[in-house]
């Protein structure tokens, strides 16, 4: 009787509560003026925008990913793979063959346009599922006016004696 009694009493505040919450507001998509958000959401852009100290700067990066079902890179990877992905002018990705043409064309198909090498490598069994990306830009304008001093080497020395010139080897024996 008491289980009862507190079950209906949980099942009355739980229909109470639910039932009070406001409907959702529908999204008129004909209406002339949205919201700041929802036109945010509907707009489509067909570029990324760049990093500034990533495009001005030369710079390397190595990634490891590791394919897991249908997903190629785990959720906090996404975000700078793409960033440097998007800022890159070369990529190399290794590993097997048919995953790394798998990551190219994922990469292509998201709007990458930096040049993407792959290079077919044999992994350990238990290492077929991993690919090595490297992304590397160098957007950086040198200064060709620039003067740079020549670095000046001298030559070595000759020795005035040979080495092993006296009786004993260099060990002493």
């Amino acid at each position: 009787m008491n289980k009862a009694l507190v079950f209906s009493a949980v099942a009355a505040a739980m229909l109470a509560i639910s039932g009070c919450s406001k409907k959702p507001v529908q999204i008129e998509w004909k209406a002339t003026s949205q919201s700041i958000n929802n036109a945010l959401l509907e707009e489509r852009y067909s570029f990324v925008p760049k990093d500034k100290k990533l495009k001005e700067s030369n710079w390397a990066y190595e990634v490891e990913a590791q394919a897991k079902g249908d997903y190629l890179f785990e959720n906090n990877q996404m975000v700078k793979v793409f960033l440097l992905a998007h800022n890159a002018d070369k990529i190399i990705i290794l590993g097997e063959k048919n995953l790394a043409l798998q990551y190219r064309n994922y990469f292509k198909a998201n709007g990458v346009i930096a040049y993407i090498d792959v290079q077919p490598v044999d992994l350990a069994r238990g290492l077929r599922d991993r690919v090595k990306i490297m992304f590397f830009s160098s957007k950086a304008t040198l200064n060709d006016n620039k003067e740079v001093n020549p670095l000046i080497i001298n030559p070595i020395e000759e020795p005035t004696e040979s080495i092993n010139s006296s009786e004993e080897s260099v060990n002493g024996y």
